[in-house]
């Protein structure tokens, strides 16, 4: 952790190491039956990176980042899993980032301005249907801005600005029997624009 030019300039940064023993991941049988079972050890690592800049008294951009390798290195001898070395751990992505720009300022003595954007981006997974897949990447946009005085504050907000349909997670039910045809996605919430209203007890 560093802070510079009079702490308007910050930076935090890391290197992770984790290792798990039996981890539990997903395993479809060829009859399309899922359940969950140890499949071995695994290890994830990378870095992490985050950094925030007071551009000027009222601008605030910030950024984070993170590269994840995960993988399972001794996978369990359990004939018939369909398990090796180096394969990924499941809905773990490769790359995740953010980028915000904040804005805050008094309108008059008594009235405080807000406004932010802000963009995450989450890189490719892999997830379990009745085969392996691999998840696309995607980004998402959100805002928020609001007026606000002593205890209270109204808030206009937008989240999913482009209404972007990212796929989240697949077949993630074990009520239902998986089918080589057919893969069910579940997405991310749709383009939603509101009010909100906050105050303080």
């Amino acid at each position: 952790k560093a802070k510079f030019n009079d702490r308007r300039f910050t930076v935090n940064a890391d290197v992770f190491y984790v290792k798990w023993h039996n981890i539990q991941q997903l395993i479809v049988l060829s009859c399309g039956y899922p359940y969950n079972t140890n499949v071995g050890q695994a290890k994830a690592y990378g870095p992490e990176l985050e950094m925030a800049a007071k551009v000027t008294d009222a601008i605030t951009a910030e950024m984070s980042a993170a590269y994840t390798q995960s993988y399972i290195y001794d996978p369990q001898n359990t004939p018939g899993l369909p398990v090796t070395a180096g394969t990924r751990v499941t809905n773990i992505p490769r790359y995740t980032g953010s980028a915000s720009v904040s804005y805050e300022s008094m309108l008059t003595q008594d009235y405080k301005f807000t406004f932010r954007i802000a963009e995450s981006y989450v890189g490719p997974v892999e997830d379990t249907a009745y085969y392996r897949q691999t998840l696309g990447s995607y980004g998402l946009m959100d805002f928020r801005m609001g007026l606000g005085k002593e205890r209270w504050t109204a808030s206009l907000f937008g989240t999913n600005l482009t209404d972007k349909h990212a796929a989240m997670t697949i077949d993630n039910t074990v009520f239902a029997w998986q089918q080589p045809t057919i893969t069910r996605v579940s997405t991310n919430q749709p383009r939603t624009i509101g009010l909100a209203f906050e105050t303080k007890f």
